[in-house]
């Protein structure tokens, strides 16, 4: 059947097979067709509901007339079902005809999981038989065609009285006894032995093996039913097809021919016709026996519903449904929300997403009513992942009815706008803006917005999100609790969590970023908007003294205090600004002057990685990586094990199960190859941080087939002397508070970054800084840099040249917005070692097609999976492998081998299921990762939440108690011993919280066996208060003496018992830890933690790592590297403050292969050349204010002004220290 697609919204299969089974076509409703209507937007109109007389339906299926599809059959497009039925109340008969023509995916399928039907109202026919409805599968890849046909009951009303009435068949009885009155037997009928008789006839009739055709018109049984010689039902049985024969006096059988195709025909053949009159009278003899309490001689028979053949015709059939014991359904069948997307009440949260989704593309005019849809469903079933698909369109810059119409309302308007243009609509917002608080105005731009986004108003939008003008509004709107004491690096972190990306949202942030760094004056958040590296700008010591809460002047504090300043700071803010406003001062306190700043040698210590602003977690990682010998050999070395693509264009290994494409082994070995740079980079720089690459950062975040974004040319400046030298550019840019940009010179080094001869251009992206035009009419031209300096001979070479970055903004913006989308640090690490492993040549494969590499063999874990069915006490045992054991998220204070023991011991496959499974580990690596993730779904509040409490970690952490094959003979006995008490435990624990159970909201309120001896004194001392009373002339309260007792008593027992609990948990607890006790064959030494610090939404990473060689800890902060001091290290190991982070990826390396293994410091650094001739002399601009003078001897007049940093890098030059021309631009060499 080909049929054009229809429009609009429609139904899906299941919500379809709802109505039908409620639909009656006999009883017409006012309020219209259930089956092809949907139901208006909840509240404008009343839906259809079935008339009140309608048939509660029960269809069984008239299986002659039925082509059903086999159990196994996977649709195609020459596919065609019918399936027939009838109804045992009502005998309305229904004929379902499925086409699949030209299907080339039919549904369901991977994507579509059932049909979406949509009704084509132009081919729903009605004659005075028949009525036939039409509708065409949403999906373009399926298309199905379903037709509906009823039709009305073959066997009249009066025909029923005729053969079922009690009268009529004593008449029946009395005509034979006059006509024949000796004639013996013969008795009156019942009201079902007609339609049993009849059927019967029908029966032999419709059997082609049935030879006898005819019977007697005088036989006892046929005229007891019909009358004498069949004449009183004659023209009934004649209407069958019966034929009676005057000279025999016989009646014989109807004759009706074969129908050859019961796919295609339409019913209405006479064979059909009679086989319809056999179903009726089935129904009826169920009916009539019950009504005259009769029996019924065909009840063995029974009516099979055929509601499961109608699933299977509409392939409804075992989708996901809500289960009820973990989330109970509202609005019961009838909910209007779920009636209007075409989905019913028991849908599991996938098929709503797919119901709202379904119903917004074939119905995008209604979409905000759609989303009003999810919304309430949503909030109905306070589901995770319905609140994610709502949060989801909604940051889409989607607007609800519900929710434009609550914005109208806000203004004053009519929940539909009143015609009210974008004009009026802004006068309103002004209006009341004025007269609000920062809180209310942040809500009234809220709702402007909604109006804008839903009318898609530029002028609105704009409006709602450019309102930003005093400091008050710029901590408002960036809200999260900012104000004058948050840090800068605070406020830009803020900025990127709200913005994500959203080129609106970044312009009134940025806006925002603006009125904050004017009234702070500071460089950091002006280096930010201008687009480059805010740690890297200077920070002056007004600043630098603001930051750290000191309100005197620098000369003014006493300087035998400022440890103190230093070490609270520290404790109250760590973090990277801090670090650099301590520097600030500690150099304004030296003078200006380079010194030794207790900072150990660059040979002995790792270096910094300066982040890219999204990014702590994949330094985190980056120097995790470096510190793993192996790992690292592997990256520097990586052509040794890289695969041969101009031999080899395909793998037939798989890397983390899946297939490795030609683009992605590529993709892999360019991703080796920046980060090779980097650790050389790492290993060289004489400096104490490095920034990586763009390239490396952009290859972290994009697939490889984003990898076209970047270029793949790489490219050397000829010119260059070294890293140091820069670009001349055409002007410096202004800040906010009139000072400027630091400006690099000759032997500085602002950044050791490929980005940092990238300057930022009006909108913020970074571009390459442009050489000055050629002069006009002989005008001077500005210098550049000399192509070659004069180096003493014995100077050492000079550091490699520059990359030039290929990364286009573009390219950036991509890689940022998926950089965004990181969650944690596992993510990341996973998607960076598939990446390294995926250009890698394969030394082997598992039994899964897994490939076999040097760098899965440091992670990959062995495990098996025990299944315990209890129905037949099997089990069944499966090998699974991972690079890491991942733990669930803590919600209570706990330890390391708690956690491990929760993620190995038997735990139910699901909540409604016995069948439990526990692991076992069957291989060690030599380095075990420990995932332990933060984030869950809080029912309380209905969102995502991050769970901050402690986990103690092991520095020895023994794993034999979960490795059967180390000590076969006792492990497995032991462990099965440790989850019975353990069950025990958790039982205990669970009696003592029932105990002591109490709502949020009475937090700090009594609690358990207290409360009950509380409530008991309580009620003693009413006896006084009934005193006072009755002196007043009050009724006393009444109060039934023994209560006071009872709750004595019960508090006793209540005490007694908590008492017997905790003993009996303590012990238990005991037992288990000198359970494996003596089990340590298998030791594992912490080696690295990764740490988190903030909320669900965004926060800070850092990652702590063992040096065993020196025996210290290092926190690894981006670009601080600093020792953990021994009395710090509880913070690693069991960190309970908000400062010390928690603790979210642990790594333990096998104790013999430590050294081996972990080599945390890695450094060659090669120092830079000294240019022994004096540089030309310069003009330059002031610095920054918290640079300091310094004299210096000099061929010409005037003082010196220089960045300290040139010095320390060894670079002789002079500088003029002049007033700077007004227009920068004029700056010579």
């Amino acid at each position: 059947m080909d049929i054009s697609q229809p429009t609009g919204p429609g139904k899906l299969a299941p919500r379809l097979l709802h109505d039908f089974l409620s639909f009656d076509p006999q009883k017409n409703s006012a309020t219209g067709n259930i089956l092809t209507d949907l139901p208006p937007p909840f509240g404008d109109a009343p839906p259809p509901t079935p008339h009140r007389d309608a048939c509660k339906h029960d269809y069984c299926t008239k299986l002659e007339q039925s082509v059903q599809p086999p159990l196994d059959l996977r649709a195609d497009g020459t596919t065609e079902y019918k399936l027939a039925l009838v109804c045992k109340r009502c005998r309305i008969h229904a004929d379902f005809f499925v086409s699949f023509g030209g299907a080339s995916d039919p549904c369901p399928n991977s994507k579509k999981p059932l049909h979406h039907f949509r009704s084509v109202r132009e081919l729903h026919t009605v004659d005075a038989h028949k009525i036939g409805f039409v509708w065409v599968c949403s999906s373009e890849s399926c298309r199905a065609s379903l037709k509906l046909v009823y039709k009305l009951p073959k066997i009249s009303k009066p025909n029923v009285l005729l053969l079922t009435d009690s009268g009529r068949l004593r008449q029946r009885y009395e005509e034979i006894i006059a006509d024949d009155p000796g004639r013996e037997g013969v008795r009156q009928a019942t009201p079902v032995e007609p339609l049993a008789r009849l059927r019967r006839y029908l029966k032999d009739a419709l059997n082609p093996e049935h030879e006898r055709r005819s019977f007697p018109a005088n036989n006892k049984r046929f005229v007891e039913a019909f009358g004498v010689q069949g004449k009183d039902c004659a023209e009934l049985l004649q209407e069958l097809g019966f034929q009676y024969d005057h000279n025999e006096g016989t009646w014989a059988l109807p004759n009706p021919p074969v129908v050859d195709d019961r796919l295609h025909s339409d019913t209405s053949s006479a064979r059909e016709d009679l086989e319809d009159v056999q179903y009726e009278l089935l129904a009826l003899m169920a009916t009539v026996a019950a009504q005259n309490n009769c029996v019924n001689p065909s009840a063995s028979e029974g009516w099979p519903s055929a509601t499961r053949d109608i699933e299977r015709v509409l392939a409804s059939q075992g989708y996901p449904r809500l289960v009820s014991l973990r989330r109970s359904a509202s609005g019961g069948d009838h909910n209007p929300y779920i009636s209007s997307l075409g989905a019913v009440t028991d849908f599991g949260d996938s098929l709503i997403e797919f119901a709202y989704d379904r119903q917004v593309a074939c119905d995008p005019m209604n979409e905000a009513y759609y989303l009003e849809c999810l919304q309430e469903i949503t909030k109905q079933r306070g589901s995770e992942d319905l609140q994610v698909k709502m949060f989801t369109q909604e940051s889409a810059g989607l607007v609800s009815r519900r929710d434009l119409r609550e914005a109208y309302r806000t203004f004053g308007l009519p929940t539909n706008g009143g015609g009210a243009d974008d004009e009026r609509i802004l006068n309103l917002f002004h209006a009341q803006h004025t007269d609000l608080g920062a809180q209310g105005q942040e809500n009234l731009r809220e709702m402007l917005g909604r109006i804008g986004r839903a009318r898609g108003s530029s002028t609105l939008n704009n409006a709602s999100r450019q309102s930003v003008e005093t400091i008050e509004e710029a901590y408002a709107w960036l809200g999260n609790g900012l104000g004058p004491q948050s840090d800068d690096s605070m406020v830009t972190t803020i900025y990127a969590v709200k913005t994500d990306g959203n080129k609106d949202l970044e312009e009134i942030g940025r806006r925002a970023i603006s009125t904050i760094a004017k009234e702070r004056k500071s460089d950091f958040l002006n280096t930010f908007l201008l687009g480059g590296d805010p740690n890297e700008a200077s920070m002056n010591v007004d600043e630098a003294l603001r930051l750290l809460n000191v309100e005197e002047r620098l000369e003014a504090v006493d300087p035998t205090i400022w440890p103190t300043v230093f070490e609270s700071a520290r404790a109250d803010r760590a973090g990277s600004e801090t670090e650099r406003a301590i520097a600030a001062v500690q150099q304004a306190l030296r003078g200006g002057k380079p010194g030794d700043d207790g900072s150990p040698a660059p040979e002995t210590w790792p270096v910094g990685l300066i982040s890219h602003g999204n990014t702590c977690y994949l330094n985190s990682l980056l120097q995790y990586y470096f510190s793993l010998k192996p790992l690292r050999n592997i990256v520097l070395e990586y052509e040794k094990f890289q695969l041969d693509t101009s031999k080899t264009t395909k793998k037939a290994e798989r890397v983390g199960q899946l297939m490795v494409t030609l683009q992605e082994i590529k993709g892999g070995q360019k991703f080796a190859e920046e980060l090779r740079h980097l650790f050389e980079r790492m290993i060289k720089e004489p400096g104490s941080k490095v920034k990586p690459e763009q390239d490396l950062v952009c290859r972290a975040f994009l697939a490889p087939s984003d990898f076209a974004l970047l270029g793949e040319k790489l490219v050397e400046d000829e010119n260059a002397i070294d890293e140091n030298a820069i670009e001349d550019s055409d002007t410096i840019p202004p800040l906010v508070n009139g000072s400027t940009l630091p400006v690099e010179l000759p032997g500085t080094v602002l950044s050791s970054a490929s980005s940092a001869t990238l300057q930022a251009s009006e909108d913020g992206d970074l571009i390459d800084t442009p050489m000055k035009d050629p002069p006009v009419n002989g005008a001077e031209m500005p210098l550049t840099p000399p192509t070659s300096p004069k180096v003493a001979p014995d100077a050492p070479p000079p550091l490699p040249p520059r990359r030039h970055s290929t990364t286009t903004s573009d390219t950036l913006r991509l890689a940022e917005e998926k950089a965004r989308q990181q969650q944690d640090v596992t993510e990341v690490h996973d998607s960076v070692t598939q990446r390294l492993r995926a250009g890698m040549q394969a030394h082997g494969t598992d039994d899964r097609g897994e490939q076999m590499d040097p760098l899965r063999d440091l992670f990959a874990i062995g495990l098996s999976q025990t299944t315990l069915a209890p129905a037949d006490g099997k089990s069944r045992t499966e090998k699974i492998a991972d690079s890491s054991i991942l733990l669930e998220v803590p919600r209570e204070p706990t330890d390391l081998y708690a956690a491990l023991d929760d993620y190995f011991d038997p735990a139910s496959v699901s909540e409604s299921s016995e069948t439990q499974q526990y692991k076992t580990i069957t291989s060690l690596p030599p380095l075990v990762q420990i995932s332990m993730p933060r984030i869950y779904f809080d029912e309380a509040t209905k969102k995502g939440m991050k769970s901050d409490v402690s986990v103690r970690l092991e520095d020895e952490l023994y794993l034999d108690r979960y490795y059967d094959s180390a000590h076969p003979d006792i492990v497995h006995e032991r462990r099965k011993t440790a989850w019975g008490w353990r069950k025990r435990i958790r039982e205990l624990k669970a009696e003592r919280k029932a105990f002591m159970c109490q709502s949020d909201d009475l937090a700090g309120s009594l609690e358990g066996p207290h409360a009950v001896a509380e409530a008991a004194k309580y009620i003693s001392s009413l006896d006084d208060i009934n005193k006072d009373l009755l002196e007043i002339g009050e009724l006393p309260i009444d109060t039934a003496s023994e209560v006071h007792v009872a709750l004595t008593a019960d508090a006793a027992l209540q005490s007694e018992r908590l008492a017997a609990i905790d003993s009996e948990v303590l012990s238990l607890t005991g037992q288990l830890d000198a359970l494996f006790s003596d089990l340590k064959r298998h030791k594992y030494r912490l080696t690295a933690c990764f740490k988190h610090r903030g909320g669900s939404s965004g926060g800070h990473y850092w990652v702590s790592i063992h040096d065993f060689k020196t025996g210290i800890w290092r926190n690894y902060n981006d670009e601080t590297v600093k020792e953990v001091p021994s009395s710090q290290l509880h913070e690693i190991f069991e960190a309970k403050e908000y400062m010390h982070g928690t603790p979210t990826y642990a790594v333990y390396v096998r104790d013999e292969d430590k050294d081996n293994i972990v080599d945390a410091v890695c450094r060659n650094p090669e120092k830079t050349a000294s240019v022994r001739e004096p540089s030309p002399r310069i003009e330059a601009t002031e610095i920054s204010a918290g640079w300091q003078d310094i004299d210096t001897k000099m061929d010409g007049p005037g003082e010196t002004t220089v960045n300290p940093r040139t010095l320390e890098n060894g670079v002789d030059f002079v500088a003029d220290n002049r007033k700077p021309p007004e227009d920068a631009s004029a700056i010579k060499w």
